[in-house]
């Protein structure tokens, strides 16, 4: 099942997944926009494997699963647990 719905002026194209007990789409960008792929601390701090973490010491392109477990925020310390994935598009 392929849906499409418009988000501000961004058509996304949806695949499928399960929120709130109903089945969604979840977006894929379409041209003009980016996707990205964020680890959201809940101080507001967040990791794109794709630029790394120069507080850390952690290279661009180190997938958040690689990193040690014994990293933490550079702003606030806590412990990696705490962050929560994030993805979504943005204009380029």
């Amino acid at each position: 099942m392929q849906t499409k719905i418009k988000k501000g002026v961004c058509e996304v194209e949806l695949a499928q997944t399960l929120c709130f007990g109903r089945e969604v789409k979840i977006g894929m960008a379409k041209e003009g926009y980016r996707k990205v792929h964020v680890y959201q601390c809940p101080c507001g701090y967040g990791y794109e494997p794709e630029k790394g973490c120069k507080e850390a010491g952690v290279e661009p392109g180190v997938p958040f699963e690689e990193l040690p477990d014994q990293l933490t925020c550079p702003r606030c310390q806590r412990a990696k647990i705490h962050f929560r994935e994030k993805r979504f598009s943005v204009k380029a």
